[in-house]
């Protein structure tokens, strides 16, 4: 047998019993063997089950003919159609029979009674009195929803037998059925609605909305649950409530909608990816905090999630904790967030085209000084220093009253900004009939950016096809593909950093004395680089990015036993990744310079130079792909017996992953029209080639077992046996159980029967442990070596050397999670609440080891299991919906409020308090305490030194608090700082407030975001002398200012640059996220050009923000503050076609 791939070479391979480890090629075999032997083994017990009359034994006293009838149905699996009016009310039944076959057990109970019964079907019969003639007739009907729409794919039933159909695309149903019968019509969404055919031919049923929401299927894992059933903490959103928001990313538009969930821009750049945590920061690896992403079952990476067009998407739902979770395992520790996407319906084809275009703005771009105020800055800043003003770097009274007058005074950013632009279009059908349902779409979305040669374009396909093979036997085929090019300028320091930080630093940062261009010639006299020139000549970095991913699913549903099916499902999925760099030099123009001081750029050329920020010129090429599958196999049992409702799920999963990356890169090339490898200096010492490969594998065992007594008492148990490559044989295995329970008050007669207010009341609780095997390089448990260059007797040798240690004790980090929450309904959906409460500890999580060896041991050690967190938090939810005369509305508001705390971790020997991580949050903030700005000589006195030096004017004091014994020293130095904030920029409380009003053909929808408890240390403290400071600088400190806002400039102690509570800020914010107007067309109108529906909206993105920051854009979540690419808002115009 093949040697499975689970890691690379000198790992071990995963101690899977044999038969649980296939190659690909076995693996399609045993499939298909094994579904042959199940399907031929099913056929061949069905068919032996219904070869004969069904047997029962049945013991009666005295009861009525309905008990009779209803024991008879229960011990027979038969389905009994009749009038309860019909059977007479005076007739006894007593009975003891065995193993008599059911129609004469029927015979008996019918006896000396004006009845009789016809067999309508193997498993149907029907009672009706003597000389009616029973008929199994076509009915037909149409199926509309409150305002008389046709509801498409609405299910119709005959009660108790499999016998059904869907409604077409105008709504219309047709099937066969007794007089006698009951249909059942079921639509997610629709409350049930049950209705007596009473020798009908037609049959138009209106259906409610299920404002509460109980009925409603929500997606699970590995399956799916009635929202009233559910017992873990789940939240979910409909996708076409994020269909029209204008991102590049479905995570952005996340935000505010659900309680529990954080998601943020860390950047405006076209096509980044926006991280999102639930219920916060739970570990300590600040990487490892993201939940796991599933795609139509299937565990795939944030990167695929982030390409899904939000055209295709039916629904998300969030699995918060252990209860719902615990089926990921390993995976589940920070949540879980699955994405259903659509399928095909039971009607005529229906064509769906979206579009949206608009334009984009900087949410907020950081005011500089002018290059008037920079030269009083830098004045100022001289005078700090007794620098006296016959010193060249002043600047004259003839040099101020040029940068006064305006005439040299650049703003960097607005020479090279544009307008950006935004489009999306989708075009999608969906149809189908009894045997075949599809759904396909076609999707283009294509975003600029704030400079030129930003853009990024995204093409989407996706095809979902279910197949009815046989009555119980239905294959899906699912097909996937995107593919993404993005372009921006190259600049060294960001490298292959999408969100170009450093360059948007470097943009804000160039000075406004100096001119951009000098009689067309980019200028270089006063500072060594151009970010026009750059933009326009310095390079590129092009990524294009490929995906397909494919899925078979085989659902076999046994007809010998009720609620009994088999599944089997196989996902492949390939990636690629194309990037092509370019970095080239350019040409800058030296200028005389005037003035008295020479301040001042003239016209004169003086001579031209190369901007080099590297070297030498290069090409590099990068290429990566991956490969991976996942193969499921499961049983599912899922009845119903009279109160006593079970659902059972056994499953096993596996997954391997292949990665191989390589990249070459050239210097000095010999062209630069050509930007072909081959084009770049030959000589070896100029090329260079690298590239990696890795595998991991997966396997896991996965159970659930679910009761409800009366649709009132729930209980839920699952577990996940997990087994994980990147961990030594010995820990590969995890087990992560879960328990959970619900009650619902609501169906208690004593809350239905008496308070008629409460539509819905139920509480629920959960335990359960979970793991997290995304945090930091979890393959440490064997040796690792590295390629490099050593100096051996006097010569440069190439050699490979160890870079760590290995820990063979390495192993999960697990998370157990308790849970408790309660959801109340009042008034029929006028009003639902929703809260919870929850406590997380992570344990075992990865840190350095506590071991200390000498820098002559030569390697490091690997990490060790050794820290634990701490969290806890609640969330609420409230949702009002209602409907006065023709005006519908809607308003809600979610909350989440979440905290931490280190319980263990690895100090460092001697550490100070200040340092040391137990016992405080994850993120905290340090540094000195600040008594405020020296505004004169008085405030200095009995002021501690600060280091060697004593305070001087204008400096910000910091406070004397602890010394090496523990008190004051008379100095401040490193045992001065103490924890300034137990918050972080990390915020305790995250909400959203929704609300949407529709009236005619006019509707509106909005959403406010927002964090709070949340405290920042003002990042942009320091500021470089040669380059452009930020505008609230000029309100600073000098003798003429003493009671400026902000300290002296350029002073001898430099007080402004250390963490002190003199920059704390409260990083709290309110952000309309979204709004949206639209309007569609009346239906008389859309008749006379053949569309089933025609909206037109418009729409705007991050369009207002109350914040305390005014400076930059409040929801950056890093310590770059000011310095970073701006967050993007947007209006629009879009249009939704159904046709």
């Amino acid at each position: 047998m093949k040697k499975p791939r689970f890691h690379e070479e000198k790992a071990y391979a995963m101690q899977f019993p044999v038969w649980l480890v296939f190659s690909r090629k076995q693996l399609f075999l045993r499939m298909r063997l094994t579904f042959l032997i199940v399907f031929a083994t099913c056929m061949k017990v069905s068919a032996s089950l219904y070869s004969q009359d069904v047997k029962v034994t049945l013991r009666l006293k005295d009861v009525s003919m309905e008990k009779a009838i209803e024991a008879l149905e229960k011990k027979s699996s038969l389905r009994f159609l009749y009038s309860e009016k019909t059977l007479p009310a005076e007739k006894r039944v007593t009975l003891d029979v065995k193993e008599m076959p059911a129609q004469e057990v029927l015979k008996e109970i019918l006896s000396n009674t004006p009845l009789y019964f016809k067999e309508m079907s193997p498993k149907l019969i029907v009672i009706a009195p003597t000389g009616v003639e029973v008929l199994d007739r076509k009915i037909r009907g149409k199926v509309v929803n409150a305002k008389g729409e046709a509801l498409p794919g609405v299910t119709v039933k005959v009660e108790g037998t499999a016998n059904g159909t869907v409604t077409n695309g105008e709504g219309v149903y047709e099937l066969n059925a007794p007089d006698q019968a009951k249909l059942v019509f079921t639509f997610i969404g629709y409350l049930p609605k049950t209705i007596p055919v009473n020798g009908r031919n037609q049959v138009d049923v209106m259906m409610d909305e299920d404002t509460k929401g109980l009925n409603e299927v929500v997606v699970v894992g590995y399956g799916t649950q009635k929202r009233a059933h559910i017992t873990g903490a789940v939240s979910a959103i409909s996708g076409k409530d994020i269909s029209n928001v204008p991102v590049s990313n479905i995570s952005n538009a996340l935000a505010g909608r659900l309680s529990g969930l954080f998601a943020y821009s860390p950047s405006g750049i076209p096509g980044v990816s926006s991280p999102i945590l639930i219920r916060g920061v739970t570990t300590l690896d600040r990487n490892a905090n993201g939940p796991t992403y599933v795609i139509d079952g299937i565990v795939r990476s944030k990167t695929d999630f982030d390409a899904i067009d939000p055209n295709d998407i039916e629904s998300i739902s969030v699995l918060k904790d252990a209860a719902a979770a615990a089926v990921y395992g390993s995976r589940g520790g920070n949540g879980v967030l699955m994405v259903t996407t659509k399928r095909g319906g039971n009607q005529a084809p229906k064509f769906n085209y979206s579009a949206y275009a608009g334009t984009l703005r900087p949410t907020r771009v950081p005011e500089r000084l002018s290059s008037y105020q920079q030269a009083i800055y830098r004045n100022d800043g001289l005078r700090t220093q007794n620098i006296p003003t016959s010193d060249p770097r002043w600047y004259t009274d003839d040099e101020l009253e040029v940068f006064r007058s305006g005439k040299i005074n650049t703003d960097w950013f607005k020479l090279v900004q544009k307008d950006p632009k935004i489009t999306q279009h989708n075009l999608s059908v969906n149809g189908g009939g009894d045997n075949i349902r599809y759904f396909l779409s076609l999707g283009y979305y294509n975003e600029s950016g704030v400079f030129d040669h930003i853009d990024y374009n995204r093409y989407n396909l996706r095809s979902n096809v279910d197949v009815k093979l046989t009555k119980d036997l239905q294959l899906g085929m699912n097909l996937e593909g995107n593919l993404r090019n993005e372009q921006r300028p190259y600049w060294p320091w960001d490298g292959d950093n999408a969100e170009m930080k450093d360059f948007y630093r470097g943009i804000l940062n160039q000075p406004p004395m100096s001119p951009a261009y000098v009689n067309g010639k980019p200028d270089g006299t006063l500072y060594h680089w151009h970010a026009k020139e750059v933009i326009d000549h310095g390079g590129y970095l092009k990524k294009d990015q490929s995906l397909l991913n494919g899925q078979l699913k085989l659902t076999y549903t046994a007809p010998f036993v009720k609620g009994l099916s088999a599944e089997v499902s196989y996902n492949y999925n390939r990636k690629g990744a194309l990037t092509k760099t370019k970095y080239t030099s350019y040409t800058l123009y030296t200028h005389q310079l005037t003035g008295a001081h020479s301040h001042v750029v003239g016209d004169q050329v003086v001579s031209s130079k190369i901007a080099a920020q590297l070297p030498n010129n290069f090409l590099q090429r990068a290429y990566g792909q991956s490969m991976a599958y996942t193969f499921n196999a499961s049983v599912r049992y899922n009845n119903k017996f009279g109160k006593h409702g079970i659902s059972l799920m056994a499953l096993y999963e596996q997954y391997e992953g292949y990665n191989d990356n390589f990249n070459a890169k050239g210097e000095r090339p010999l062209s630069a029209v050509i930007d072909e490898l081959f084009i770049t200096d030959s000589d070896p010492k100029y090329r260079s080639m690298d590239g990696s490969a890795s595998e991991e594998g997966r396997a896991a065992w996965i159970g659930r077992a679910s009761y409800e007594y009366a649709d009132k008492y729930l209980l839920e148990a699952s577990f996940r046996y997990d087994a994980s490559s990147v961990f030594s044989p010995k820990n590969r295995w995890g087990f992560f159980p879960s328990i959970s329970a619900g009650w619902r008050i609501s169906e208690e007669p004593f809350i239905k029967d008496n308070i008629p207010a409460i539509s819905n009341l139920k509480l629920r609780a959960s335990y359960g442990q979970l793991g997290n095997d995304g945090a930091g390089t979890l393959s440490q448990w064997y040796s690792s070596f590295r390629k490099g260059t050593n100096v051996v007797f006097g010569d440069v040798t190439n050699t490979i050397y160890p870079i760590r240690y290995p820990n063979p004790d390495i192993t999960w980090e697990t998370v157990a999670i308790t849970d408790a929450g309660v959801e109340l309904g009042l008034w029929k959906g006028l009003l639902d609440v929703e809260a919870g409460y929850f406590f997380k500890q992570t344990r075992n999580i990865l840190t350095p080891s506590p071991i200390v060896v000498p820098g002559s041991f030569g390697i490091d050690l690997a990490q060790a299991n050794t820290s634990q967190v701490n969290a806890q938090g609640v969330e609420i939810s409230l949702r009002h919906n209602n409907k006065v005369g023709q005006v519908t509305y809607y308003a809600g508001v979610n909350m989440s409020y979440s905290r931490n705390k280190v319980v263990k971790f690895n100090e460092a020997p001697n550490a100070p308090y200040v340092d040391i991580r137990t016992g405080k949050p994850v993120n905290y903030i340090k540094g000195f305490w600040s008594s405020g700005i020296a505004r004169n000589a008085d405030d200095l006195k009995d002021q501690p030194k600060y280091g060697s030096a004593a305070f001087e004017e204008g400096d910000i004091l910091f406070k004397d608090i602890s010394g090496p014994n523990g008190k004051p020293d008379g100095v401040v130095n490193d045992w001065d700082r103490d924890v300034l904030s137990l918050k972080s920029i990390d915020p305790n409380v995250i909400f959203g407030i929704t609300g949407g009003i529709t009236w005619k053909g006019l509707d509106m929808n909005l959403l406010f975001q927002g964090v709070t408890s949340r405290t920042i240390m003002f990042p942009n403290r320091d500021q470089w002398g040669e380059q452009a400071t930020l505008s609230f600088w000029a309100d600073h400190w000098t003798p003429e200012h003493r009671n400026a806002p902000y300290p002296k400039i350029s002073g001898q102690n430099g007080t402004q640059g250390p963490a002190s509570s003199f920059w704390l800020r409260d990083g709290s914010y309110v952000r309309l996220k979204f709004i949206e107007i639209g309007y569609s067309l009346p239906k008389n109108w859309l008749n006379r050009v053949k569309l089933d529906r025609c909206r037109f909206y418009i729409s705007g993105n991050n369009l207002f923000t109350w914040d305390k920051i005014k400076l930059y854009d409040p929801e950056f979540q890093t310590d770059f503050g000011a310095f970073q690419y701006p967050i993007m808002k947007s209006m629009n115009i879009g249009v939704n076609l159904g046709f």
